[in-house]
């Protein structure tokens, strides 16, 4: 096997895949890329961790075919740091050696069976890879990944639309990204619950650029577009039932800038183990954290509540904060559905939105 590619070329195929691997291989075959030079110059990477497979296809400037299991992080590692320019990578005796203008370097390649990569489904349609980053990020937040019931966000296909939606049951967080079905394709309505971590991870690989196809398959997802596929298997738990929090209507909102709120219950929470009291009054909302062993603190942020009467909401201020900075605005309505129900957080386009659930005293 050998191959000759720019830099940056290999070095982002190789990225893509070894995020698929474990992050405690149990032997080196589990740690190891494959690499296929097929026909026509090009090159196949696979990773897998079982449960997500990437495969990421590369256009070489020369090659001969071959195949071979490599240490996947090392060569990672090594092809980030490397200088821009050529590179050829050749397999012999056991040994992949990877010449570039300021070096040689050798490793071992891994012995081992051939990885069996999944096939990618049929693809349904396709959305915006920027948009999806942004909705995959927002709704990732409001996910715990300690608890396998609530660490898959769902995605709900409709009409044009894919909603996301994750929750750890204190936080709620639901995204939408436009959908367009490919041509020949039938609409019908699919729910889905994925890994968060997952997800996120394949909306980072396929990047910010063009579009992310969709294709969903016996038990798996599939994201993808022209060089680079991410297969992810299911997730099996139910997730919770949602739907009565947003039938809530809010009693009254309030506009207030996202650094000034979010700096606030950072500050204040630190006296009260993550509490903070934040109260609704005509023309401020305060932040307030309940008397405890290191003292009181309260901060005043001007601002307008259209509420017919004033209103104090105790909440988790981490949680608080990060619902804030997942709308990305600068700045953010909060409304409150009353003191010991749900607040809705969200910028001005009120997608992505959280909902922050109270705390109780």
């Amino acid at each position: 096997m050998r191959l000759t590619a720019k830099r940056e070329v290999l070095a982002a195929a190789i990225s893509a895949a070894v995020r698929s691997l474990p992050s405690r291989p149990v032997t080196p075959a589990a740690a190891a890329l494959q690499l296929d030079v097929l026909d026509n110059d090009r090159l196949l990477v696979t990773g897998t961790d079982v449960e997500t497979t990437t495969k990421s296809l590369v256009v070489l400037d020369s090659s001969e075919p071959g195949r071979a299991l490599v240490p996947g992080l090392v060569l990672a590692e090594l092809l980030r740091d490397l200088p821009e320019g050529s590179l050829t990578l050749s397999v012999a005796d056991g040994t992949l050696t990877i010449t570039a203008s300021c070096g040689i370097y050798k490793m071992q390649v891994i012995t081992g069976d051939p990885i069996i990569a999944p096939k990618l489904p049929d693809v349904i349609g396709t959305v915006d890879a920027s948009e999806f980053l942004r909705a995959a990020n927002s709704v990732a937040t409001a996910t715990d990944r300690t608890d396998a019931n609530l660490s898959a966000v769902r995605l709900e296909v409709l009409d044009g639309k894919i909603r996301i939606v994750g929750t750890d049951r204190y936080r709620l967080g639901i995204a939408s990204v436009d959908f367009t079905l490919s041509e020949g394709v039938e609409f019908a309505p699919t729910t889905v619950n994925v890994f968060a971590k997952h997800l996120l991870d394949a909306a980072r690989v396929l990047g910010k650029s063009g579009q992310v196809r969709l294709s969903f398959g016996d038990g798996v997802i599939g994201l993808s577009n022209p060089s680079t596929a991410v297969i992810t298997r299911l997730a099996t738990a139910q997730f919770p039932k949602y739907e009565a929090l947003l039938s809530k209507s809010p009693i009254g909102a309030v506009q207030v800038p996202a650094e000034a709120i979010v700096g606030a219950v950072k500050r204040v929470g630190r006296f009260g183990s993550n509490r903070v009291q934040i109260g609704f009054t005509a023309d401020a909302v305060t932040v307030t954290s309940p008397a405890g062993e290191l003292g009181t603190a309260t901060e005043r942020i001007p601002a307008t509540w259209d509420g017919e009467s004033e209103l104090s909401v105790t909440v988790n201020s981490a949680y608080l904060a990060d619902a804030v900075n997942a709308t990305g605005a600068d700045s953010v309505t909060l409304s409150p559905t009353g003191a010991s129900s749900a607040m809705k957080v969200a910028g001005a386009d009120t997608d992505p939105f959280h909902l922050v659930m109270p705390m109780r005293g």
